[in-house]
């Protein structure tokens, strides 16, 4: 039988110290692998206290149980929740280490500051791209709207599916995109 000695007081076992982090310099409070669970709480949890991936779920949600008590202040948030309503699930608030209660704070992985989660809802991707009936790029979706490098110029231009997708971009609130030159404004209402 393995004895639970803590000769340093701290609340760990020195068995389970040892085994995890080769000391006796880690404490009950501090958590080693950043996982928003003190290494405490990993230890009654049997995880491991080095291992991000390894965290206390009591509520078996996927969601480490710290990081929903740290963002949220209790465990009532689920996987699939998206409490700051930015279309990215806590899930993927997770992964992408983001805050899921700040609807500014959301996955960006094509790094065009418009969230991921967001451009999936309304356009179905994150790296679409509008192309006319000549298959000319007339909208990068994953590309910054209020900076687009080509906008929309003529109705006549603009095919079904993407005047769709315009009407889907207006409903959210965005009301303009930049010429090529980024030296004029284009009002994407005028456009329809």
């Amino acid at each position: 039988k393995v004895i639970d000695t803590d000769s340093d007081h701290d609340g760990l076992p020195d068995f389970w110290e040892v085994a995890y982090f080769g000391n006796l310099d880690q404490s009950g409070t501090m958590d080693a692998d950043g996982d928003y669970s003190t290494n405490a709480e990993e230890y009654a949890a049997g995880t491991a206290p080095n291992d991000i991936l390894s965290f206390p779920d009591t509520d078996h949600d996927g969601l480490p149980d710290g990081w929903e008590v740290h963002f949220f202040g209790n465990l009532a948030q689920t996987g699939s929740g998206d409490p700051d309503g930015d279309y990215s699930t806590n899930a993927e608030e997770y992964a992408a280490q983001k805050d899921p209660s700040l609807r500014t704070s959301f996955p960006d992985y094509n790094k065009d500051l418009i969230g991921d989660g967001w451009e999936i809802h309304f356009f179905g991707d994150p790296n679409a791209r509008i192309l006319d009936r000549k298959g000319e790029l007339i909208v990068a979706v994953g590309a910054n709207v209020q900076r687009n490098t080509t906008c929309l110029r003529k109705l006549e231009r603009i095919g079904e599916q993407v005047l769709e997708n315009l009407l889907k971009a207006l409903r959210v609130g965005l009301d303009h995109c930049w010429d090529a030159s980024f030296n004029r404004r284009i009002e994407l209402k005028a456009l329809i």
